[in-house]
């Protein structure tokens, strides 16, 4: 079907949005000829799309009347990469707030993906000419981890905290807060709390495990862990689904009160495997997760859910620092810490666990 926005509407916004990503920053605007043989339209039509980018001051009429960007001129730019797996999404929220954070600071940006972590292109991406590089692998080891230590001064992993090593970390809120999903658990007269784990790397399920065991002695409560490392050729909440009602099978979570899932992809899985066995949430059990409100929200019932404050601020704290405008000596760690929040703040109450106190609708 043709589309009823004109054609130069159109060339204009894919323009403006390669401008936003810093795509021409390290390279020239292209001119008519090239654009016209790009999209395959007449020379009349390049322009008005021109004159569009003209009229909303994208662009400015440089010598011998090539269009550049305003203030573009002789500038190298400060090139960035995020690097990620398929796995993360185009929506995650870390990918969102580092690429609006150097669409702030006029910096260029470039997403690269990889299948696994022996991908040249992760090697590539390191000895490449990025000033700094956004790197989610997990916690890194071996030839891959030697060549992070290489490149430390410009590489920020996402997730994995390696800042004893001197290596920069980046990420939302503290596993700590795990604590208050537990408590709000308690709260609500659950009293055998069990912990559910499909994760695809070690260090974030046994992060918010050793959180929840701490946190179940303080409150005086217990539970059993059901902890399964996840396979990356599966769709993570098909695995939970298919290991939850496995360990159902087993007579697995029959005597818990609650569950807290180490993510909301286990408790997804976990909520279906529940449905499939006729155990009522939260009436029979009540189930809460770490992380992904947007998501959580989506389910019946919806998860109750530790969310992450705005990443906005804290990626314009990070890129200030490397920038140089607002640098912070030291510094190697950038997230949140969670006692710095409400519980309010930072729990988002669903429908799998009770509103009120104590345990009654």
């Amino acid at each position: 079907m043709r589309s009823k926005v004109p054609k130069y509407v159109q060339i204009a916004e894919i323009l403006k949005r390669r401008i936003a990503n810093g795509n021409y920053m390290s390279q020239s605007f292209p001119g008519g000829p090239k654009l016209v043989a790009e999209f395959g339209v007449n020379y009349r039509t390049v322009r008005q799309a021109f004159q569009l980018l003209l009229d909303e001051g994208l662009l400015v009429r440089g010598e011998n009347e090539r269009l550049v960007q305003p203030g573009g001129a002789g500038r190298t730019p400060f090139k960035v990469a995020f690097v990620s797996s398929g796995y993360c999404c185009p929506a995650d929220k870390w990918l969102l707030a580092v690429r609006e954070a150097a669409r702030k600071y006029r910096c260029m940006f470039c997403r690269v993906v990889f299948d696994t972590t022996d991908d040249a292109i992760l090697y590539e991406t390191l000895d490449g000419d990025f000033d700094l590089i956004f790197l989610s692998v997990g916690t890194p080891d071996g030839l891959l981890l030697d060549k992070i230590r290489q490149k430390k001064e410009k590489v920020v992993l996402l997730f994995a905290d390696m800042s004893a090593e001197g290596i920069p970390f980046f990420d939302g809120i503290d596993n700590e807060a795990c604590a208050l999903i537990v408590r709000h658990l308690a709260r609500r007269n659950c009293r055998k709390i069990d912990f559910f784990s499909v994760m695809q790397t070690p260090e974030f399920y046994t992060a918010r495990r050793d959180v929840w065991e701490k946190t179940l002695k303080e409150l005086n409560c217990t539970g059993e862990a059901y902890c399964v490392m996840g396979n990356v050729e599966e769709e993570r909440f098909v695995q939970a689904h298919r290991l939850a009602a496995g360990f159902l099978k087993q007579g697995a979570f029959r005597e818990a009160d609650g569950v807290f899932c180490s993510d909301v992809e286990a408790a997804q899985g976990l909520l279906r495997a529940f449905a499939d066995a006729g155990i009522r949430v939260p009436e029979e059990i009540q189930v809460a997760s770490f992380g992904a409100p947007e998501l959580a929200a989506m389910f019946i019932p919806s998860i109750t859910v530790i969310r992450t404050p705005p990443l906005a601020p804290l990626a314009a704290e990070l890129f200030e620092h490397f920038l140089g405008i607002t640098p912070q000596p030291g510094r190697l760690r950038f997230n949140f810490d969670y006692r710095k929040f409400t519980e309010d703040e930072l729990i988002m109450q669903g429908e799998s666990t009770w509103k009120n106190e104590g345990g009654v609708p």
